[in-house]
């Protein structure tokens, strides 16, 4: 994420430009909502990608790595359930 991602979820969230910011506690827990989203976002369309990658290798080690990937997206739909 850059700079310009980060002004544009700013935006985005409160209405106005990331010069403006912050105003209040809810404008900044909105923007943090924003932000871990997309963090979550990104990390599952990178455990996507993964799955599988290891296919033409030993099916035993496909296995494990795609379980260990499995554990990973758990992971990431705990912290969308439970975020702030």
């Amino acid at each position: 994420m850059n700079r310009d991602d980060i002004a544009n979820m700013w935006e985005k969230a409160n209405g106005w430009s990331i010069e403006g910011w912050p105003k209040t506690i809810d404008e900044i827990e909105r923007f943090a909502k924003l932000v871990a989203a997309a963090e979550r976002k990104a990390l599952r369309e990178t455990v996507d990608e993964l799955m599988g990658a290891e296919r033409d290798r030993n099916t035993m080690f496909s296995d494990g790595y795609d379980y260990g990937l499995w554990h990973v997206q758990k992971f990431i739909e705990g912290r969308e359930r439970g975020s702030p």
